[in-house]
């Protein structure tokens, strides 16, 4: 009985090693002999060229360069292969697409090499459209995986706290999106990228709207900022700004002239955080180019030491326009008869102005 038992399950196993040799001659497995067959043409920064196959390109792979093409680096030599179109367009869809495009990504036609290389460029980012969404390296995919390199606002707004908390150092707004200056408060981005109708300039983010151009907010490294020409600010667009040193402005408060009940001209409406005023500790320097100067225009600005209004028409600028910048220590003003806190020498300035320095207990 040991014997028939034996020669039945060698027979078995034969049977069973025959069938699965013609089922690997029918379906090969796809990734060992893509992995075989792949080669790729790699054009070296110094003029020569090479096959690589996908385990030596891979070894190399740093990512996608701005001009689509995949680059590899080995030892101090830079090499580029060029993608094919489905990949560029892959990377297009990645780069500035809607959520709808990114989740309906066919990826089957790339080749290994392609598809590795932009999971090193776009597996650490994110795209938020009420979830989070990120790149499996085969698909767009929910995801509540912590922290990305790229945040993509692609439509609404993000939650609460959303940028500090992934740690994001780059961020992308979509033509839906609905971003406020909060939102970068206490994070880390330093780079920005935008489609219309927002705009990114300089660190500094801006919205085109029927009645003008609105700031929207400036990235919160900043320290010396010069604020591009708007016609409208929102409250609190500098409010993630902490470690502002240095500000030059076209005008203060929400708007160049006051025009209406919701004209508001103080240089602190910029820094206005959850219904408060924030101006930071370390902003020292304002100038101001341009709208006008109401009444305690600087208000809740403590530690300004310097206030430069040159430019400005005498007219447009409100005698009690420097009172509440209890710190002021020099004043260049086109109006000589200012009111200030304080005892100040005055001078004329070649420019016309007038040019007010406190006087020290000393130079008393």
């Amino acid at each position: 009985m040991g014997l028939k038992l034996r020669k039945t399950a060698n027979f078995l196993l034969a049977f069973l090693l025959t069938a699965a040799c013609f089922l690997l001659l029918l379906f090969p497995l796809p990734a060992s002999a893509g992995a075989e067959e792949e080669r790729y043409l790699c054009e070296w920064e110094d003029g020569t060229s090479s096959t690589e196959g996908y385990a030596s390109a891979f070894a190399c792979l740093t990512g996608i360069g701005d001009d689509g093409w995949i680059e590899l680096k080995r030892g101090t030599h830079v090499g580029r292969i060029r993608p094919s179109f489905a990949a560029m367009h892959v990377a297009d869809v990645f780069r500035a697409g809607e959520l709808a495009e990114l989740i309906a990504l066919d990826l089957s036609g790339l080749s290994r090499i392609e598809r590795a290389a932009l999971f090193c460029e776009y597996g650490d980012c994110v795209w938020y459209a009420g979830d989070a969404f990120r790149y499996t390296g085969r698909s767009v995919s929910p995801s509540e995986k912590m922290g990305a390199k790229r945040v993509s606002l692609l439509m609404g707004e993000l939650p609460e706290g959303f940028l500090k908390l992934y740690a994001a150092a780059s961020l992308h707004l979509g033509p839906d999106a609905e971003f406020r200056a909060a939102d970068l408060i206490g994070s880390r981005v330093c780079t920005v990228t935008a489609a219309q109708p927002y705009r990114a300039e300089g660190g500094q983010i801006f919205l085109d709207t029927p009645g003008g151009r609105r700031l929207v907010a400036a990235l919160p490294d900043s320290e010396e900022l010069v604020l591009f020409e708007s016609d409208f600010a929102d409250m609190g667009a500098l409010s993630a700004c902490e470690g502002l040193r240095s500000l030059t402005i076209p005008y203060a408060g929400n708007m160049r002239d006051p025009l209406g009940r919701e004209y508001r001209g103080e240089v602190a409406w910029l820094f206005i955080r959850e219904g408060a005023y924030c101006v930071p500790a370390t902003l020292e320097h304002v100038k101001v180019t341009g709208g006008k100067l109401g009444a305690y225009a600087f208000y809740a600005c403590p530690n300004v030491v310097s206030i430069d209004a040159c430019g400005l028409a005498a007219e447009d600028v409100s005698a009690q326009a420097f009172l509440g910048a209890d710190g002021l220590c020099l004043l260049h003003t086109p109006r000589a008869d200012v009111v200030l806190d304080g005892e100040f020498s005055s001078r004329t300035a070649p420019c016309g102005c007038t040019v007010y320095e406190r006087i020290t207990e000393e130079e008393e």
